[in-house]
């Protein structure tokens, strides 16, 4: 048997189920004559009529019956197939997996989220992320799409969209400076128990890179994973913390917490997305990076 064409078939499908060649050329998009020949051909390659013509239309013979049988199902399974691929493709589009840790999600992200998301039919996954380096791992293996981070000191296989700068400070209880008698550098440097993140942390590195360039040896006697602890232990006066300056807003506000400024401001940094290179930005990407970046 000659190899049949599925276009042939397809148009064959679609005469078939409309009982008419007017209506199918109008859903085939291709003209009455076309369909006509199409379905001709058909026939002359099977040996077989499969319609017979009326004056409201054509109608299956016996066997063109049968070979509907095949062709519809076989035609269907086609057109499930097809969607099926569209309704992936579609929910790859719109589904977001962000890696950020629970301090930038509250401070960044968290504020402007439920309006985000009223806007823009989303599927957003949240990853928990220790660290920056933490999420930048993640990207490096594909395990989330972008990143809320603080800009690494290297951006090499990185895309960085920056959001809005942060702002760390050096705090304590205004009594724990107090009874330890704290006047000066000096004394900071030698009467401070410091706490700050553990290492392998860009705010760490960035706070070392800091006391380096003021020739101050201090390393942190307790170290945390997490800047809500540091806070905390700060709270019950175990010494002074590293911490962004607007997750103690408020305790500054009401002094139960003081800006030790005895040193020099710790300089702002950048927060940003970060993306991997070459990675294609669906609808999803592109919709979070352009509302954040004018909210922020």
């Amino acid at each position: 048997m000659n190899d049949i064409s599925l276009e042939l078939y397809k148009i064959f499908y679609y005469v078939a189920t409309q009982g008419n060649i007017s209506k199918a050329s109008e859903l085939l998009f291709i003209g009455q004559p076309a369909v006509s020949r199409s379905i001709q051909k058909l026939e002359s390659m099977l040996g077989i009529s499969l319609f017979y013509r009326t004056n409201k239309g054509v109608h299956l013979t016996d066997t063109g019956e049968i070979l509907y049988e095949y062709v519809s199902e076989a035609m269907e399974n086609l057109f499930a197939g097809e969607q099926a691929i569209k309704d992936v493709y579609s929910k790859e589009q719109n589904t977001l997996t962000l890696g950020i840790s629970s301090t930038l999600y509250k401070l960044f992200i968290l504020p402007y989220l439920k309006e985000f998301l009223k806007h823009n039919n989303l599927i957003i996954n949240f990853i928990d992320c220790s660290s920056s380096y933490n999420t930048l791992d993640l990207l490096a293996q594909g395990d989330v799409d972008i990143g809320i981070v603080s800009k690494p000191f290297d951006l090499t296989g990185i895309e960085f969209y920056p959001l809005n700068t942060i702002q760390e400070v050096i705090v304590a209880t205004p009594n724990y400076i107090k009874k330890n008698k704290i006047k000066n550098q000096t004394d900071f440097c030698k009467k401070i128990t410091l706490i700050s993140l553990q290492k392998g942390n860009i705010t760490r590195e960035y706070n070392e890179q800091y006391l380096k360039k003021l020739n101050i040896e201090m390393e942190p006697e307790i170290t945390t994973s997490s800047m809500d602890f540091i806070v905390d232990l700060v709270r019950q006066e175990m010494g002074a913390g590293i911490v962004f300056k607007e997750i103690v807003a408020n305790e500054l506000k009401t002094d139960e917490l003081m800006e030790v400024s005895f040193l020099p401001p710790i300089p702002k940094r950048q927060i940003g997305i970060a993306m991997k290179n070459g990675k294609v930005k669906t609808k999803a990407i592109q919709k979070f990076i352009k509302y954040y970046s004018l909210k922020t």
